[in-house]
């Protein structure tokens, strides 16, 4: 099981609450390295929300 399962459902029931209170308000969702999966992300660029997620260490990142 993907620890990430059912973070996208989660994120876009609190961020619908959230827009219902505060319509023009600019929404981030940030997190670590176990939420940068796609479907997250693809939920976020279709519905107007920025992301910010950390990247796990790893030889590409460090040798940049």
């Amino acid at each position: 099981m993907d620890a990430s399962e059912g973070a996208k459902e989660e994120i876009e029931r609190i961020l619908n609450h959230l827009r219902s209170q505060w319509p023009g308000v600019k929404m981030v969702v940030r997190g670590d390295s176990g939420f940068a999966r796609e479907e997250i992300m693809s939920w976020c660029e279709a519905n107007q929300v920025d992301y910010l997620f950390g990247l796990a260490r790893n030889s590409r990142l460090q040798e940049e």
